[in-house]
């Protein structure tokens, strides 16, 4: 499929790399996301395969990795919920697209 490829995650996801690329994810060094709903994504330290968990799962809308190699997905992620963390790098998914 064009546009996509493969996460390197055990499951081997797809991943559309456009929402995984670092210019249009924005990813975000420094900031973290702890008041938006949260469930574990992989243990990784790949900010690229934590988005690709996040771009895989239609009910997130962001992502944190944080220092412990934890990915953590969000559901309800933004800037309202932004907060300075000097160990983790978040990233928010561009809207997707209609089903």
């Amino acid at each position: 499929m064009r546009g996509c490829e493969r996460c390197s995650l055990r499951s081997t996801l797809p991943c559309l790399s456009r929402y995984c690329s670092q210019p249009l994810s924005g990813f975000e060094r420094g900031i973290g996301y702890p008041e938006a709903k949260t469930k574990a994504g992989p243990e990784t330290t790949s900010e690229k395969e934590c988005c690709c968990a996040c771009a895989a799962d239609a009910s997130c809308n962001g992502w944190t990795l944080n220092e412990g190699n934890k990915c953590f997905l969000k559901q309800d992620a933004g800037p309202t919920f932004a907060v300075p963390s000097k160990t983790a790098v978040s990233g928010l998914m561009p809207p997707r697209p209609p089903p």
